[in-house]
Order: C-alpha cells, then structure tokens, then sequence
C-alpha cells in the first residue's frame, strides 16, 4: 500500500515541478528537519543496542529463553523531543519481532525525511486542485485498491464529491475522444 501511495506522490511530484509549481520554504522546515534526524539517530542507536541485546541471546544459546533483564527500559529525560521509549524484551523471539517493527520504523522515517526534503520547494495540492482530473486520481485509487484519504486530504474530497462516482475503468482520454467523435 505505501509503495502505491509513493507511486502516486513521485507522479504527482513530477506534474507539480513540470507545471513549475513552487513554494517558499516554511520557517521551521530546518527545525523540524533537525527534530525527524535526532528521532533517526536515536533509532538507529537503539537498533544497534537491540542487535547487542540478541548478540547476547545468542551467545547464551539460541533456545535460551531467560532474560537478561526483566524488561530492561532506558530511562529517558521526560523533556527530550522525539526520544523513543527503549524496552529490551526478556526473549529471543520477542527481540527479533521488536527489531523487524523497528527497522520499518527507520525506513519509513528515512523515506519520509527524503520525500520532505524533496517536496520542500514544491506545492503539490495546487497541482491535485488545479492540473489533475480528479477522476483519474479516484480511479487509479479504486483500480489498485488505495484509499482516497491517502491522497487527498478531506478538504479536497468535499471540494470534488462528483469524482467519487467515478468507475476504476475511466480512461480521461477515451472521455475526449468520444467527443471529439460526436462533434462530426
């Protein structure tokens, strides 16, 4: 589902800088991009106490399932922004599920400080108001089974109520060209 909604943004992406629609970038973007690089780091640095963490299952033997320690959390400084709570589970196999969920995590986080970097100077809703047919948008999302909401913000779905209707076949070409038909 997010590699489709990805398709659709870099698509988008690609209409808005063709169109040359440009922004000023917002006065706190550097602090805001400065707070998501801390919370990678910070994540990043628990993946590795994690891997230790496991290092030391492994170590122990691999269908040891005594803890090293009960639940061992960090403690964190309750006014440090975007810190991350560090729980290292008392099992082998609870330590590898924790450490899939958290390397999503840092892709995701990594994918989206990339996609923000990249659309810092780019209005992309004034191509999905202005320049794209949301017909085509409702239904390519309906044809590959994406929700609406992940593409356009509710503001835009009261704004385009008609495009709802839209069936997952509609083709804007085969539209124009039928009536170009009709007029001879």
């Amino acid at each position: 589902m997010n590699d489709k909604v990805d398709f659709y943004n870099s698509a988008n992406r690609a209409v808005a800088i063709l169109c040359n629609h440009q922004k000023t970038v917002s006065k706190g973007f550097e602090n805001t991009t400065l707070l998501l690089n801390q919370q990678l780091k910070d994540m990043l640095e628990y993946f590795e106490e994690l891997r230790e963490h496991l290092q030391s299952f492994k170590n122990k033997g691999k269908t040891s399932t005594k803890p090293k320690s009960n639940k061992k959390e960090e403690e964190e400084d309750d006014n440090a922004k975007g810190k991350i709570k560090r729980v290292f589970p008392d099992t082998l196999d609870k330590t590898k599920k924790t450490l899939d969920k958290l390397n999503e995590k840092i892709q995701k986080k990594e994918k989206d400080i990339n996609n923000r970097e990249d659309n810092k100077q780019i209005a992309l809703n004034t191509s999905k108001l202005n320049y794209m047919d949301p017909r085509i948008t409702v239904a390519w999302c309906k044809k590959f089974e994406v929700g609406i909401e992940k593409v356009f913000p509710r503001s835009v779905l009261d704004k385009f109520p008609w495009a709802m209707y839209t069936d997952p076949d509609y083709a804007f070409w085969e539209v124009k060209y039928f009536n170009y038909l009709k007029c001879f």
